[in-house]
């Protein structure tokens, strides 16, 4: 299965076994990716909840 990253356009291949909510990085932007659907197969970047996971600041 291949797609593409939304950040830099590079094709990505998604492994055998994919799953949706699963994590790939982008070998050219190093952006870490989540799959959101594997048929066709889509990826996105930014995660619902990041903006929580800082509560230090």
């Amino acid at each position: 299965m291949k797609t593409k990253c939304p950040v830099c356009g590079n094709d990505i291949q998604l492994p055998k076994g994919t799953v949706i909510n699963d994590t790939i990085d982008c070998e050219e932007c190093g952006t870490e990716l989540e799959v959101i659907s594997v048929n066709p197969p889509i990826v996105s970047q930014g995660f619902a909840d990041d903006e929580d996971e800082d509560w230090d600041d």
